[in-house]
């Protein structure tokens, strides 16, 4: 009998993430199997028009200012919810790219995992 070979790619909780767009930084992500969209620890967000500016130190000591695309309304575990921009990054995920991969900005500084 012929026994055939085959990869599979197993992701952890945790999982290397390397932001082809923002300066090809590597950061750990966190693995949110219940999440429709990822998200991306950001501070200071702000819209205008079709941009967004933020903060993310993992990534840029600088203000990173790129192209929104839309919105995403978060409903929240307290039957809360929040309008938090878009953006589309190209990314590598235990070294695949992935190209336009949509991020909602949170800051997520009160959170147990920034990530």
């Amino acid at each position: 009998m012929e026994q055939t070979s085959q990869q599979s790619n197993v992701i952890g909780n945790h999982v290397p993430v390397r932001f082809a767009s923002v300066g090809n930084k590597e950061i750990t992500g966190k693995v949110d199997t219940g999440a429709t969209t990822s998200s991306l620890h950001a501070t200071n967000v702000r819209a205008n028009g079709n941009k967004v500016s933020f903060v993310c130190d993992e990534l840029s000591p600088n203000v990173i200012t790129m192209d929104m695309e839309g919105a995403q309304t978060v409903h929240t575990a307290d039957n809360g919810g929040d309008q938090r921009p878009m953006i589309k990054l190209d990314i590598e995920v235990n070294g695949v790219p992935i190209r336009d991969a949509v991020f909602n900005l949170n800051d997520r500084s009160n959170m147990d995992s920034a990530l």
